[in-house]
């Protein structure tokens, strides 16, 4: 269960900085392209921040779970052994005051704020886009909150998540 956790961890850990980096460097490159594919590139953007968001709270979802089994394993344990035997999951400043733990917040939060500044770049590099008329810009700008929206509620779905164990099947 701790290899688990830890692969959820690192998974958490990495895609940060490596995703955001990668999406801060495609909206960067949008600003030299022809108008066309300029326009074409930033309708798809929001697209993939919003998968970038969800996918995110998904692997923090995935990481709450392992550490609530490590939890439920150290109390079956301790019950076993009749003494307090473990008890760093299940004893943890931070148990049930996130979910996926301090990582899993501030991932979400990094990821969250990345993904907002990045929306605001769309719409700043397409309101400033040469040739294109009030109302092209007019309907991105409601097509950027409607994604801003559907984030806003993929973090408040995921904030509400909680781990629910499964019965195992006797045999």
């Amino acid at each position: 269960m701790y290899a688990l956790a830890t692969l959820r961890l690192n998974a958490l850990e990495r895609r940060a900085p490596v995703a955001g980096a990668t999406l801060s460097g495609f909206l960067g490159a949008a600003a030299v392209l022809p108008t066309d594919a300029r326009v074409a590139f930033l309708v798809g953007l929001p697209i993939a921040l919003l998968w970038y968001l969800r996918t995110t709270v998904i692997h923090s979802w995935s990481f709450e779970d392992a550490l609530r089994r490590i939890e439920e394993l150290e109390h079956l344990i301790n019950r076993v052994a009749g003494e307090p035997l473990l008890g760093f999951q299940s004893s943890h400043p931070s148990r049930g005051l996130s979910v996926g733990g301090r990582t899993g917040r501030e991932t979400l939060v990094s990821v969250a704020g990345t993904c907002a500044l990045l929306l605001a770049g769309c719409i700043a590099l397409l309101a400033t886009t040469d040739g294109l008329p009030g109302a092209a810009v007019a309907i991105y700008f409601g097509y950027a909150t409607v994604a801003c929206l559907a984030g806003a509620r993929v973090l408040l779905r995921g904030r509400r998540y909680r781990y629910r164990k499964r019965h195992q099947p006797q045999g």
